[in-house]
């Protein structure tokens, strides 16, 4: 943690009310419903709150410094500290920044990618935890935004090896903001689509957007893509000649390539030849190629690093042969003889598409339960009509669609408005021992309908 002058170096503060009786705090928080003892309040000032108006709470709850960017009444306890800011969200990044920089020793990763960021940042996050055990700070949950970045960061301990950031963006400019705190040694970019287009003027403004987090590296950072993307990142980071651009993919083109995969029941199996040219045989508990291709992006980076930590990439084996993967994500979960396959967590036309594909390659039959794929603007409907021919094409299999955009493209099946009446549907007509697979994006709440049948 840092002392009240430290603080007020690192988020460039003018001292309202200095602080009279201590000079170290417990946690930095911007949450009145939370408890607040020992912590430095941020009043952050959005659009639909404003943290300002919980000063008192936030003191009522145990702050005792607090950090605003507005003229306020300043409060009458003594006990209470006040750094003023011009933007309370850019001071929270910079702590973080501040605070990553002072652990000078440690490396620093980052993730981005239209799909699979989440999923890849869990991979890197295990296979780092192997090679540092309890020294390695990750992201949580879904706090990869301007606000969540930081939220990671302030929970270190002053022990990390490394960091392994998830970098998220729904609106240009935000992945530049979050690489400037971060300032990684290494990212991957998984993939670029159509996630969030609707924010962006095209799928060329989602590549820029996406490959600012290699713009604002360390410098002899390492850069790893889809080979697809290969010699266009290097092209657009021309000026950056310091940094190293590593490829994956499957074409022979790719520095570490995907040979072959088979998959099966509750576990892959594949084969990486790794940039050296050696060839691993590798097994994992994942399934779908997408999920097999974000396993290499992580081995290309950590490849490089073999000789500076005194490790081999044959170390990572055991643990690729089991990895987790957070939140509503491929899990596959058994109610009575119903089998639910649920990644209801995301989605955007690739993701999808992926998923179909995967389903396809895996299974014979079963019921496909598609939900609308969230801030795809002015080419929603080409979108989903894509994804529903798809569907429609996998031949042994029922399909369902939940929202708007597929009702209106969908109008010759079972199409539902909301998961409650698709749930109701389901419940009353599904077939014994059948298995369901559900994609969507997270505002359609598709596990409502897992949780019909589970109550």
């Amino acid at each position: 943690m840092l002392d009240f002058n430290d603080l007020c170096q690192a988020i460039s503060g003018e001292v309202l009310v200095k602080d009279r009786n201590f000079d170290d705090y417990t946690t930095y928080e911007s949450d009145t419903r939370k408890d607040l003892t020992g912590a430095v309040f941020f009043a952050f000032d959005g659009d639909n709150f404003d943290g300002h108006n919980y000063l008192d709470l936030a003191v009522e709850k145990g702050s005792r410094l607090l950090i605003v960017s507005k003229e306020v009444e300043l409060l009458a306890q003594d006990s209470v500290a006040m750094i003023k800011v011009q933007d309370t969200v850019k001071a929270w990044q910079q702590l973080g920044h501040y605070l990553l920089m002072k652990q000078r020793k440690a490396k620093r990763f980052a993730v981005t990618g239209s799909s699979g960021k989440t999923s890849t940042n869990a991979v890197l996050s295990q296979l780092l935890e192997s090679i540092f055990p309890k020294k390695v700070l990750s992201t949580l949950g879904n706090t990869n935004n301007h606000i969540g970045v930081t939220q990671n960061i302030v929970r270190l301990k002053g022990e990390e090896e490394c960091f392994s950031l998830e970098l998220g963006t729904n609106h240009p400019g935000e992945i530049g903001d979050l690489a400037k705190i971060v300032k990684a040694h290494g990212a991957i970019l998984t993939s670029v689509g159509a996630s969030h287009i609707g924010n962006f003027t095209d799928e060329e403004a989602i590549f820029e957007e996406k490959i600012d987090i290699f713009r604002y590296m360390e410098e002899e950072g390492v850069a790893v893509v889809p080979e697809i993307f290969s010699e266009k990142v290097k092209k657009a980071l021309s000026d950056r000649q310091d940094i190293r651009v590593i490829s994956f993919g499957k074409s022979e083109k790719a520095d570490v390539r995907l040979l072959n995969y088979e998959l099966l029941m509750g576990k892959s199996l594949f084969t990486v030849e790794l940039h050296s040219g050696e060839q691993l045989e590798l097994e994992t508990n994942l399934s779908g190629e997408h999920q097999l291709l974000n396993i290499c992006a992580c081995l290309a980076l950590l490849e490089l690093f073999q000789k500076q930590w005194s490790f081999k990439i044959e170390d990572l084996v055991p643990v690729i042969r089991n990895l987790d993967l957070p939140g509503m994500r491929m899990k596959t979960e058994q109610v009575g003889d119903k089998t639910f396959v649920l990644d209801c967590y995301n989605a955007n036309p690739q993701s999808t598409a992926a998923f179909l594909k995967w389903v396809k390659e895996l299974y014979s039959s079963g019921t496909l339960v598609l939900g609308d794929m969230l801030e795809l603007g002015d080419k929603a409907m080409s979108y989903h009509q894509a994804i529903f021919n798809q569907a429609k094409a996998m031949k042994g299999f029922d399909l369902l669609t939940v929202g708007e955009c597929f009702s209106k493209v969908n109008s010759e099946g079972k199409a539902f408005l909301n998961s409650d009446e698709a749930g109701e549907y389901l419940k009353a007509n599904i077939k014994a021992d059948e298995t369901l697979f559900f994609k969507a994006s997270r505002g359609i709440q598709l596990e409502k309908i897992y949780h019909k049948f589970r109550d």
